[in-house]
């Protein structure tokens, strides 16, 4: 008698031969990097032009971070210290 854990169904052999012909595919692996280097791109120069005032050690260091998909994403947004907001003072009112 077989355990179910051994037993597979057309779905699951049905998901992994369409996971399987995706990674596979030049075109779909193409798009992922390029998808990914866009995004990872983009917040670099996010991180470069609102963050004029950081050292460039530390915004290099991120950017070498950033450039890991996913990962780099998360924690960069995890642990890069967010600008914090300008106090101005209000104008008083003139009586």
């Amino acid at each position: 008698m077989r355990s179910k854990l051994f037993d597979s169904t057309s779905s699951d052999v049905l998901e992994s031969d369409v996971l399987n012909r995706a990674l596979n595919d030049p075109r779909f692996t193409r798009s992922l990097v390029i998808i990914s280097l866009w995004i990872s791109i983009s917040l670099i120069l996010r991180m470069w032009v609102l963050h004029r005032e950081t050292q460039w050690l530390k915004k290099f260091f991120w950017s070498l971070v950033l450039l890991i998909p996913a990962f780099g994403w998360l924690f960069y947004g995890g642990c890069f210290k967010a600008l914090t907001p300008i106090k101005t003072p209000c104008p008083k009112e003139h009586d």
